[in-house]
């Protein structure tokens, strides 16, 4: 029998040491679920992981704003919606009044007062996270990322201030005194601010449908992109399954096969020898 140095028994020794920490490494990243538990596995992989997890962390503090942003802009897109249904409505008495005697006018000045009232109680209405939901003073700004914000709503002196000079609130007090006199002069000059009015709102609808629409990119942007980083993330740090238990297999034929050759050179198991 040919004897093996004590340095060659040290050696075959620590290999198998190795193969049955390997193993045990891998056991445990099954039951675990993570290969990658510390840098010195793998420093180039765990700096990279650190650098995915700190995104995810930005995009998620990003997601935030922009979700409150998206439903403090539907809110007011609402709330202009509305705004258009009172104006049509206005312009329906308007056109009522120039054919109506004056007895009967009485109910639509009556219904334009209302709504003239509650126009100027909108303009304070706050929305679900109890702030306003159309702006009276500075604007709120939603980053976008690289560098881009978008307001959420609109300023309440852009939808008051109507283009062609004047405010809503003039503009209604003018339809009701179209409606209490029933002249058709003061019918006709009411009918058009209305228009006007009408138009200007729509317009602002429209803006406010861009800043939805902003919003709503930036926060498909966020997922798309998280779920790509979720993705690496999983490739770097969570354990392969079905490789694990290949490489299990392997290792422990290869620990039991030096195990079996270090037996039959020396004469004595491992176990022996450790003894």
């Amino acid at each position: 029998m040919v004897a093996l140095s004590r340095i060659s028994l040290d050696q075959a020794v620590e290999r198998q040491g190795r193969l049955t920490r390997e193993i045990s490494r891998l056991e445990t990243a099954i039951a675990t679920g993570r290969s990658l538990t510390a840098p010195s596995q793998a420093p180039e992989a765990w700096a990279e992981l650190s650098e995915v997890s700190r995104r995810r962390s930005d995009i998620e503090a990003a997601r935030t704003p922009i979700a409150t942003g998206l439903a403090r802009a539907r809110e007011a897109d609402r709330w202009l919606g509305s705004l258009t249904d009172t104006l049509a409505r206005a312009r329906e008495i308007a056109v009522a009044a120039g054919g109506t005697p004056g007895g009967g006018r009485d109910a639509l000045v009556a219904e334009l007062t209302a709504m003239r009232d509650d126009l100027a109680a909108r303009f304070t209405q706050t929305g679900g996270d109890g702030q306003p939901i159309i702006e009276t003073g500075e604007p709120l700004l939603i980053s976008l990322g690289d560098g881009r914000t978008t307001r959420v709503s609109p300023h309440s002196d852009d939808i008051s201030q109507l283009p062609g000079g004047g405010d809503l609130m003039a503009m209604f007090d003018a339809a009701i005194t179209a409606a209490t006199t029933g002249n058709p002069a003061d019918v006709a000059s009411a009918l058009s601010a209305l228009d006007g009015a009408t138009g200007h709102i729509a317009d602002e609808q429209a803006q406010q449908g861009i800043r939805m629409q902003r919003l709503e990119e930036a926060q498909v942007m966020l997922d798309a992109t998280d779920v790509d980083l979720e993705q690496r993330q999983s490739e770097l740090r969570d354990t392969d399954i079905a490789a694990a238990i290949t490489m299990i297999q392997t290792l422990a034929v290869q620990r039991d096969a030096a195990r079996a050759m270090l037996s039959r050179t020396t004469g004595q198991t491992l176990f022996d020898y450790l003894r």
